[in-house]
């Protein structure tokens, strides 16, 4: 079999060919710009500031980091923070509430409330580890369906 070289190519081709080849690597550097992480100048975080995001998502302890951190990372943790203390404090009386009206109704239908009572609990225990464990990475994770209101509050 023959093979080809650059030079038997006609000069046409030669040129579509280099034209082809700095439109991929324009492409490419493009590409590499794109996927490059934002920058984050309030990092690294400090020991205090390590603190500070645990305490964010330990329930009412969220105020501590809202009122006196530095960092405006570490009070948007904590704004979040807040924000998933209160809607798990009203969903876990709500629910509560709804267990009791239904063990008047039938004790199997109160106790098969009472586990997924127990495994929502659960759930909210894995997000805000989650949560601890996104932030000390330094990234603003927000949580679905809450994340969109940390800016509001």
């Amino acid at each position: 079999m023959d093979e080809w070289s650059e030079e038997d190519l006609p000069e046409d081709s030669r040129e579509d060919e280099s034209l082809a080849r700095d439109a991929l690597s324009e492409h490419l550097i493009e590409d590499e710009e794109d996927e490059l992480p934002p920058e984050r100048p309030e990092l690294p975080l400090d020991d205090q500031d390590r603190i500070l995001l645990v305490l964010a998502y330990l329930g009412i302890l969220a105020l501590i980091p809202y009122l006196t951190a530095r960092k405006d990372f570490v009070v948007w943790h904590a704004r979040q923070g807040l924000l998933l203390f209160g809607v798990s404090l009203v969903t876990l009386f709500s629910m509560i509430l709804a267990n009791v009206i239904l063990w008047h109704f039938h004790w199997v239908i109160g106790l098969l409330f009472l586990l997924l009572l127990l495994t929502s609990g659960f759930g909210v225990l894995a997000l805000v580890v989650a949560c601890i464990l996104k932030a000390f990475e330094g990234e603003r994770w927000r949580i679905p369906f809450l994340g969109d209101f940390v800016e509001r509050i």
